[in-house]
């Protein structure tokens, strides 16, 4: 797997939150600044199977997994704190579900599964 993301991944700019949350017209932002980062990924569309593990609420917007060797890290809890965000398209996702699919790195195939959800607001 990481033969492939290496081949047929792009250049993913992902954003990671840090410091405490503030409510600015509704949503939560950072009040200190997040840091940027870029990593390999391959992009691909969502099946079925995958829009069944969005959270409540979120299978009817946009969205996007990524398999990355990079492990990223979604919202948690309430009010959602320290996910990541990360820019494909120039539309930005934020990471709602990460599977770590690296259990068998003894073969050479380990990697995340990396799943976001279009937002339309700056995190």
């Amino acid at each position: 797997m990481i033969h492939l993301i290496k081949r047929f991944g792009i250049a993913v700019e992902v954003t990671r939150n840090c410091g405490d949350l503030k409510i600015v017209d509704g949503y939560f932002i950072p009040t200190k600044n997040a840091s940027k980062f870029s990593i390999e990924a391959s992009v691909q569309p969502m099946t079925a199977e995958d829009l069944e593990q969005l959270p409540e609420g979120s299978d009817t917007k946009e969205s996007l997994k990524l398999y990355a060797i990079v492990k990223l890290f979604p919202r948690q809890g309430n009010p959602s704190l320290k996910g990541d965000f990360f820019c494909v398209n120039g539309n930005k996702y934020e990471v709602v579900s990460v599977e770590d699919h690296t259990s068998h790195n003894t073969m050479n195939i380990f990697y995340y599964k990396i799943i976001g959800v279009k937002v339309a607001y700056d995190s």
